[in-house]
């Protein structure tokens, strides 16, 4: 699990490699990444005030893709949400949670 903790307003960038098992990269050009960002834990996923999915990777065949929020995506949150990470392998294929945690936006001191 992991929390991260960012400033309302900013562009954010979550880098992700996906690995096998053994700790290799595996390729997942054909994999759709899923990001979902809900207020409440238990909120349904039609509640969620956020939901990306990615299906062009930065490097797909090293496992490597990211999940980008805006600053006027962040702008709209203040304090703190909880989001999930999950992954489908392909049409029909697997589906798999990777990661979740809380996600904090704080105030910004300034806006220019």
């Amino acid at each position: 699990m992991t929390n991260y903790t960012k400033y309302r307003g900013d562009d954010v960038t979550l880098n992700l490699v996906f690995k096998d098992a053994d700790g290799e990269e595996i390729d997942i050009t054909l994999y759709t990444i899923y990001f979902t960002l809900k207020k409440n834990k238990f909120d349904s996923d039609a509640q969620a005030v956020l939901s990306k999915d990615v299906t062009v990777h930065t490097t797909p065949l090293e496992g490597e893709t990211q999940i980008a929020l805006t600053g006027a995506q962040t702008e709209l949150f203040n304090g703190t949400y909880y989001y999930d990470i999950s992954y489908l392998t392909g049409v029909g294929g697997t589906k798999k949670t990777v990661d979740s945690g809380a996600f904090t936006f704080k105030e910004n001191i300034s806006v220019r």
